[in-house]
C-alpha cells in the first residue's frame, strides 16, 4: 500500500513535469527565434537552444520514469485486489458463487481488478493533464 502510494505520487509529480516541459516548448522556441533571429544574437540563439535541449531532456525522462512509476502502482493495486479476491472465492466458507457458472466469478474478479489499476493509471494522467492545462493557461495569458 505504501509502496502504490509513493508510486502515484512520483508518477504524478513526474507526469507534472513532463506537461510543464511540453508546454513549455513553445515559449522557449519563440524567445530563441527572438533573440537569435530578430535580435541578430548568435550568443542568446544558441544560449536558449541549450535551454530548449535541456527541458527536452527533462519532459523525455520525465515521462519515462513517471509512466513506469504510474503503470507499476496501477499492476501493485490490481494484484493485491486479485489476490484478495481470490482468497475469498476460495475460502472454506464460500465464495458467493451460488448460481454462478464456474470461473465465472473469477473472471468478473479479474476484470474489476484490472478495473482499479486502470483508475489508479488515469489517476497519475489526470494530475499531469490539469498541470500540462493550468503551465499551457498561466502561459498564453502571460503573453497577452
Amino acid at each position: 500500500m505504501r509502496e502504490q502510494r509513493r508510486d502515484v505520487v512520483l508518477g504524478g509529480v513526474l507526469g507534472m513535469g513532463h506537461q510543464t516541459g511540453e508546454a513549455l516548448v513553445p515559449v522557449l522556441i519563440g524567445v530563441a527565434i527572438d533573440r537569435g533571429v530578430v535580435d541578430g544574437d548568435v550568443a542568446g540563439l544558441l544560449l536558449w537552444l541549450g535551454v530548449l535541449a535541456v527541458v527536452y531532456v527533462g519532459l523525455s525522462f520525465s515521462f519515462r520514469f513517471g509512466a513506469r512509476a504510474g503503470e507499476r502502482a496501477s499492476v501493485r493495486v490490481a494484484h493485491r485486489l486479485r489476490t484478495e479476491l481470490t482468497g475469498r472465492v476460495l475460502a472454506p466458507e464460500g465464495g458467493a458463487d451460488d448460481g454462478r457458472l464456474p470461473g465465472e466469478l473469477a473472471k468478473t474478479a479479474t476484470e474489476d481488478a484490472r478495473r482499479v489499476g486502470a483508475v489508479t493509471m488515469a489517476l497519475v494522467v489526470g494530475v499531469a493533464a490539469a498541470t500540462g492545462l493550468a503551465v499551457g493557461a498561466v502561459g498564453c495569458c502571460a503573453c497577452r
